[in-house]
């Protein structure tokens, strides 16, 4: 279920004496916008590609009024794909990556964040299953952004001390007040390292593994 922008009014105007609804939206549009980012809480399944025999290049499609901030893995099939940068690209195939014909994928690029590259140009038609993390887009409509329920319930607090935090730096203003700035500042980055360790644990309780290197 998605949840409204708005939710977030009742969380901030208590503590900011005059903002408008306004300027509620537009902090937390940015909030959530950085939050989501950071931590990667928001992650999907994109809608499955269909890949075209030569073709390297595909535009990822995301949720309406979300972005991709991360693409956090690449299925070609059943074959998990590798990411690379174009300098690893050069080095992988020791010769011109842009010229390469059809064969099997091994490899990734993203020149943008939703334009995917393939390495090699697929030599067959097979989906493409894609893990994402999103974030909202700064292009929608303050009104009709929405996140998913669960970030809202699990973190409603501790995004509302980041949208705080900017309320407050704002001068000028019947409530700028830089020292409560920076506490909100202060428990707002608190919970942005929490968050990003509990999606990095796949919110569960197990430790991170650590793999010894042998050199």
């Amino acid at each position: 279920m998605a949840i409204s922008i708005t939710e977030f009014r009742r969380y901030v105007e208590p503590y900011v004496t005059g903002v408008t609804p306004f300027e509620v939206y537009h902090n937390a549009r940015e909030i959530l916008r950085d939050f989501c980012t950071r931590t990667k809480c928001w992650q999907v399944l994109l809608d499955p590609v269909i890949t075209t025999v030569g073709i390297p290049e595909y535009t990822l499609v995301p949720p309406t009024g979300t972005l991709i901030s991360q693409v956090e893995e690449i299925f070609f099939g059943d074959d998990l794909v590798g990411f690379a940068g174009m300098d690893d690209l050069a080095t992988y195939f020791v010769r011109n990556w842009r010229t390469l014909t059809s064969g099997p994928v091994v490899k990734a690029t993203f020149f943008e964040p939703d334009l995917l590259r393939l390495h090699y140009p697929p030599d067959s038609a097979y989906y493409l299953y894609i893990r994402a993390a999103l974030k909202p887009s700064a292009m929608a409509t303050l009104i009709d952004v929405t996140i998913p329920d669960f970030i809202f319930e699990q973190w409603a607090t501790e995004i509302s001390n980041g949208i705080l935090a900017r309320l407050y730096a704002v001068p000028d203003k019947p409530y700028s007040n830089m020292k409560l700035s920076a506490e909100r500042t202060l428990r707002y980055e608190q919970s942005v390292g929490t968050v990003k360790l509990r999606v990095a644990r796949s919110f569960g309780r197990q430790e991170l593994e650590t793999i010894p290197l042998y050199y």
